[in-house]
């Protein structure tokens, strides 16, 4: 292989592994609820993987990570909304796939263990007063304040 030949596959590991590790770090796409609100009276809801929000302030919403859905992607999303009381409904879903395992005996033999698998789901309301400058996240069944910093996170 001749040195041309070695710089341009230096060159695409070099564009894939920048590539991947852009995708390593944590992205947070930060909406805003409704209408536009000044930062000052607002407050920042983080939403973890597997938590949807499907009711704020009696009016039905769909706010997941999914990416096909109220388009916010990643791990995490965030939403600006109005500092105050408010009702959220929200539902949280995750499945889990069972662990394989591998024993090796001496004699050569292989024994393969496989667990079961799970699923983690559950429904719920809160009512909370979000404080303006604030970034509360879902945690379990509550709502929590946080000092998470995300990127893209206002």
């Amino acid at each position: 292989m001749n040195m041309q030949h070695m710089m341009r596959y230096a060159g695409i590991i070099v564009v894939i592994m920048a590539l991947f590790l852009s995708g390593c770090g944590v992205k947070v796409q930060t909406l805003t609820y409704d209408k536009p609100i000044q930062e000052n009276q607002s407050a920042v809801l983080i939403i973890p993987n597997g938590y949807t929000v499907t009711n704020f302030d009696g009016q039905h919403v769909k706010w997941t990570t999914s990416p096909s859905r109220f388009s916010l992607s990643g791990t995490h999303a965030a939403i600006r909304l109005p500092s105050g009381k408010h009702s959220i409904s929200y539902s949280y879903y995750q499945y889990m796939a069972g662990l394989t395992t591998y024993e090796h005996y001496s004699s050569g033999a292989v024994v393969q263990k496989t667990g079961p698998s799970r699923t983690i789901s559950f429904d719920g309301n809160i009512t909370i007063n979000m404080e303006s400058g604030k970034r509360y996240k879902f945690e379990g069944r509550r709502i929590v304040i946080t000092s998470d910093n995300y990127d893209q996170l206002p």
